[in-house]
Parts: C-alpha cells; structure tokens; sequence
C-alpha cells in the first residue's frame, strides 16, 4: 500500500539488469538465466554443438524493424568476451561466425535503462526530486527528450541522471518506436505521468497491440483517459486518488505503482509478481525513494 508522500529526494544507487535479461540470440544461442558454473557448462555444450554441424558462418540480415537496443550490443560484447566472433550489433546485419569453443568470462552488464526510466517518471508524478547513479544517460536520450519537454528539469552526467520538479508540468505527445526511439516499454509510465500534467498529451502505441490493459485501472483513479485504437488521449487532471488496484502485466504494473505513489491517500495494488520480474528488490527501493510503503 501507498500512502501518499509528494517528494522523493535522495540519491539512489540501482540498476545491475539481472541475467534473466539477455536476450536469445539466434538457433544455437541460450538464453542465460544466471551466471552459475552448471547452466555456463551447459551453454556451452550447446554452442560447441555447433561444430558437428560444420556451422563456420552465419548472416544474420536485420530489416528496420528489428530490435537494436543495447542490450544487444551488449549481449554480443559479452559473448566476445567468452571468445565469440560477433560483429553489428544495432546495425542492419549482424554476422555471427562459429568458434571452436568458448571460455569463462566477467562481464558487467549495462544498466537498466527501463527500470531508471520508471523511476524518474516516479520521481516526476510526485513532484519530488532525484539523482541515479549508475546509468547510462545516452541510452535514455528520447525519454530525457520528453521530460524535458513536460518542464521536468534534467541534467546528465557520465554516470548518473538528476531529475527535479519544480513547476507545473505541461503536456506533450509521444509515439512509440524502435531504439532509439520511445520505448515502448515506458509508455504506461508516461502515460500515468501525463494524467498530472496540464493540457491534452497524445500517446501512440506503434509497437505493440493492446498494450493499454492498465487504463482502466487509472480511470478508477480519476483519470481522463480516452483510448481509440493504439492511440490514447490523456486529459489532464488536478489529482489522482487513491483505489484498490491490480496489476495484469510487468509495465502495466509499473505505471500503477507509479499513480498509487503521486494519488492522494491509500493505494493497494495486487499482483505484484508480476512487476517484480522486471524490477529487482523494488519494495526496497521504493522504501527509499518514499519512505513509507506497507
């Protein structure tokens, strides 16, 4: 539950992206669910499995629609490191060569850019303030982009970002895309976010269908939400207020967590497991951004 508390100052240390986060890189790449020496011997076993298949080199052709996050760059930094020839990662190919066989390796992974991005739109819904250390700014640059826009202050450096709120928020509007556009894995925060800002923002889901499950969620809330299609159609109001909540899907859940920490009063929202599979340790980090979560 939420009580309500309208700043979030500290400065706040996240953002290690778990294993479960690597992507599945073609036919003969596993998926990495941890670093354990069992499941590194058995991926392993996998890769030089390819060998039997005489698989010496393999073009992998990428049109304009397929992802080129950064977590794919630096997936292919990491199995580089293990002794893979991978080369054009966030190009249009991507050429995979096979190798003989593959060692140990220590890599860090780069930092959530999903998780830091919720937690700024946190920070913006409550009107509070905050600095994130440990991440990587440029792989933010079209969210920045569109706090900057709704008169949230921001400033970057190497390593960390500072957001703070202090005049009223305007509205602005967003289309989702493909890195290095706006992700659409931030829209149900922004979109939370822009139910507090004054004016009409309109939002359009170009990535993925029914990715506005929440909404109703946020009308119990008081929000004024009009979804047509993939578009949305976000009025802006005064104040949310607090409800009974359930949450259906990772970023969905996000988004309500995110409207429960700005609304007036007590919030609870169910099915938190489902948010926890994207954001590690979360209660406790909340715990120190607002201070008073039951």
């Amino acid at each position: 539950s939420f009580p309500t508390r309208r700043s979030s100052d500290l400065i706040l240390n996240p953002f290690i992206s778990n294993w479960q986060h690597l992507f599945l890189y073609s036919n003969f790449l596993k998926l990495l669910n941890d670093k354990s020496r069992e499941n590194l011997n058995e991926f392993h076993k996998k890769l030089n499995e390819t060998k039997d298949k005489k698989l010496s080199h393999i073009v992998i052709d990428v049109d304009k629609n397929v992802a080129r996050e950064p977590e794919i760059k630096n997936l292919q930094d990491f199995l580089n490191s293990m002794g893979a020839n991978i080369a054009g990662a966030g190009s249009n190919t991507i050429i995979v060569r096979g190798v003989k066989e593959l060692h140990d390796s220590e890599f860090i992974i780069i930092p959530d850019r999903i998780e830091a991005g919720t937690y700024l739109c946190m920070a913006a819904a409550t009107k509070g303030d905050v600095k994130l250390n440990n991440v990587n700014a440029e792989h933010l640059s079209s969210v920045l982009h569109k706090l900057k826009q709704i008169n949230c202050k921001v400033g970057t450096s190497k390593n960390s970002i500072y957001l703070k709120v202090n005049r009223d928020l305007v509205s602005t509007n967003i289309k989702t895309m493909p890195y290095p556009g706006f992700p659409t894995d931030m829209q149900s925060q922004f979109v939370t976010l822009l139910t507090l800002v004054n004016g009409t923002s309109i939002v359009v889901e170009n990535i993925f269908e029914n990715r506005y499950k929440y909404v109703n969620e946020l009308l119990k809330m008081g929000a004024n939400i009009t979804i047509e299609g993939k578009t949305a159609i976000i009025q802006g109001v005064k104040k949310l207020s607090s409800a009974n909540l359930e949450a259906k899907e990772l970023r969905g859940g996000a988004a309500l967590i995110t409207a429960a920490l700005s609304a007036e009063g007590r919030s609870e929202v169910t099915g938190i497991e489902y948010i926890e599979r994207g954001y590690e340790k979360l209660v406790k980090k909340l715990i120190i951004l607002f201070l008073y979560i039951i």
